[in-house]
């Protein structure tokens, strides 16, 4: 358990290390493939804001969608996982 806590720390040092690196205290969704180093797209976080469900207090501006990056981080942070299972089904919501 001390290792996956250790792991995790790293992981988080890794995403914060992201916002250090980005120029802007904002992301447009088109860049947020960048900004994550490929790891999601801004067509996936177009998806999950129409579920309600994206990083919180996006805001349009210039006619685009943007993300504070603290909110961006701590969205990536809370979708952590330590290994990664290819045999489970992909989780879907009932609705």
């Amino acid at each position: 358990m001390e290792n996956q806590k250790n792991s995790l720390t790293e992981q988080f040092k890794i995403i914060e290390e992201m916002a250090a690196a980005w120029p802007s205290p904002v992301v447009a969704r088109k860049k947020v493939e960048a900004f994550s180093g490929g790891a999601i797209s801004g067509k996936t976080l177009a998806n999950v804001d129409s579920q309600g469900k994206g990083p919180e207090g996006s805001f349009v501006l210039c006619g685009q969608r943007v993300y504070p990056v603290t909110s961006l981080i701590k969205y990536l942070k809370d979708r952590v996982t330590l290994k990664w299972n290819r045999s489970a089904p992909a989780k879907r919501s009932e609705g």
